[in-house]
């Protein structure tokens, strides 16, 4: 029996709003969904888990219908589906009277759920987060009483659980697999019998490092897991780029720096970018032509100014940026490191506060 686990896929995700790609990024997300779908069902695969967090809130009916055009895509392929936290089942939720695919199975209770799938003789013992009772010792009950009486021979524990101390109680609960949800990073617990696929897509600009699901394959006479494996799915990621520039380097020269390794890396993607290096004085690095034409989430710049201090004493003798230079260099007849960088950081918070203008 062929399997695919995936949690908090955030269909409607809205959390890049007002961003230029923020809606591009709600449509690449479902097509993302479908894609993985597209490529399991390929695989031949009979069953797809979804540990919670499906939709990144509440789903109105134009996203249910959304992701039940998407499933209903694959009859042959079977979906067992738990709410999380973020999608909110309440009594007034438009998921609680939706009439999903035949082959769909969206699970509204808080307390244990069986869904038997006699074809491949499988079983999942799946619950949601409701306002009910979230107890995984009740899944573990269930599937035991089913143990004891032959039933089942491949049996699946589905829930959303973002703490893995309390995933610990289904260790050695006779479940050929436990699918889990609520991790933002994938993991596998227990030799990989227990996973958290981790968040389908990245959420936010911490949110680093590879995304996508897990493909499992289960012998339907034994009940035992025979292979399990994560693959990366998301066609975008959140990369911190860190560009090194030199005191001669040009605001246009730092921009196309950037722009070489934003394309080198995949335009698709969202950049946390760091400056870091020597810069002259009047020169900012504020990127506006390529935060235009790419997915620039922040620039920063700790690029440390690079200032004249002979010329700077010279023209400032009588006021505090010659008193500061003069008060480090005395008695010194070489500045340390030390010494350079508190005249760096000295001079520049000085000019700003004389100029009134607040440099990168």
């Amino acid at each position: 029996m062929k399997f695919m686990h995936l949690s908090d896929v955030r269909l409607g995700l809205h959390n890049e709003s007002g961003r230029r790609w923020g809606e591009e990024r709600v449509v690449e997300v479902a097509a993302d969904l479908r894609a993985a779908v597209s490529d399991a069902a390929k695989e031949g695969t009979d069953l797809v888990l979804i540990s919670g967090g499906l939709f990144a809130h509440r789903p109105v009916s134009t996203e249910l219908d959304g992701a039940n055009r998407i499933f209903a895509s694959f009859p042959e392929t079977a979906f067992v589906i738990t709410a999380g936290e973020n999608d909110l089942i309440k009594p007034s939720s438009p998921v609680i009277s939706y009439k999903w695919a035949d082959n769909v199975h969206y699970v509204l209770n808080g307390k244990a759920e069986k869904i038997s799938f006699p074809a491949f003789n499988t079983a999942v013992y799946a619950q949601s987060v409701t306002s009910d009772a979230h107890d995984p010792e009740a899944l573990i009950a269930i599937s035991e009483g089913d143990e004891k009486n032959g039933h089942d021979t491949v049996r699946i524990a589905l829930l959303e659980e973002p703490d893995p101390e309390k995933a610990a109680a289904f260790e050695g609960s006779g479940f050929s697999y436990v699918a889990l949800g609520g991790q933002a990073s994938h993991m596998e617990l227990s030799g990989g019998k227990a996973v958290y696929p981790g968040g389908f897509e990245p959420t936010g600009m911490t949110d680093t490092g590879a995304h996508g699901y897990y493909m499992g394959e289960i012998n339907e006479t034994t009940g035992m897991l025979e292979s399990v494996r994560f693959v990366p799915a998301a066609s975008a990621s959140y990369v911190p780029l860190k560009v090194k520039v030199g005191v001669n380097n040009t605001p246009e020269q730092v921009a196309a720096m950037i722009e070489s390794e934003i394309r080198r890396r995949g335009i698709t993607n969202i950049y946390r970018i760091r400056i870091t290096g020597e810069r002259k004085p009047e020169y900012t690095f504020e990127m506006t032509d390529i935060k235009s034409r790419y997915r620039i989430a922040e620039v920063k710049c700790e690029a440390e100014p690079q200032y004249d201090f002979e010329a700077l004493f010279e023209e400032h003798q009588q006021d505090m940026i010659g008193y500061f230079i003069s008060s480090l260099r005395k008695n010194h007849t070489e500045l340390s490191d030390i010494d350079k960088t508190a005249m760096f950081y000295g001079i520049d918070a000085l000019i700003k506060t004389s100029s009134g203008k607040e440099q990168p």
